[in-house]
């Protein structure tokens, strides 16, 4: 009798369990990051805090300068667009993943790649960085 309770209560706590990891994800079970310089918890932690309007610059690697947001794939490309004409750039086209854009007779394509079901990575040349990357807490 005393090993049916346990298995009861077993049986209550693991739907429970299950449903705090699932609302408040821990960074370890997010997939890997397309970029090393910052850690996944600053990134999630950045992206949940950010405005929903933005998107926001997360670490400069190398040649490339990644940014994200917190949206679907196609809200994310309309906040894009936004931002880097705000900075003077016209936006031609977008091909697939990659979005064009033109200003001062330079292109660029930035891509972009959707990393969760919530967030949303660009891949962009780093020279035309416009914020201060996150750094590691």
């Amino acid at each position: 009798m005393h090993m049916y309770k346990k298995a009861g209560t077993l049986a209550c706590l693991l739907p429970f369990l299950a449903i705090c990891i699932f609302v408040a994800r821990p960074p370890f079970l997010y997939p890997a990051l397309p970029f090393d310089s910052v850690p996944k918890s600053t990134v999630v932690s950045s992206l949940q805090e950010n405005p929903t309007d933005r998107v926001k610059l997360l670490a400069v690697d190398g040649e490339y300068a990644w940014y994200g947001t917190k949206a679907s794939q196609g809200l994310a490309a309309e906040r894009l667009k936004s931002a880097l004409e705000a900075k003077g750039w016209l936006f031609l086209q977008q091909e697939g993943s990659g979005c064009f854009f033109e200003k001062d007779r330079k292109k660029i394509v930035i891509t972009s790649q959707m990393w969760t079901r919530e967030f949303v990575f660009f891949k962009a040349p780093n020279w035309i960085t416009y914020e201060t990357p996150i750094r590691s807490m």
